[in-house]
């Protein structure tokens, strides 16, 4: 699991960064960045196995609480 929230991480900050530099895009509030962020994960959830995905919901659980807070 760690490996995939890594993955995920890594994968959306490249994104992020790239769309900044090539399409001049500003970077966008934190919140809105974590929703993305969450919406990622949730979009790759499917391919896990089934003990992988209620980790995964966990985890979109958790970001959400934090990006509320934020």
């Amino acid at each position: 699991m760690t490996l995939f929230i890594c993955a995920g991480a890594l994968w959306f900050i490249w994104k992020a960064r790239n769309d900044v530099v090539f399409n001049k895009k500003v970077l966008s509030t934190p919140e809105s960045l974590i929703h993305k962020m969450i919406m990622l994960v949730k979009t790759w959830s499917p391919l896990l196995k089934p003990k992988m995905k209620s980790m995964a919901e966990e985890m979109v659980l958790a970001l959400s609480v934090a990006a509320a807070s934020v």
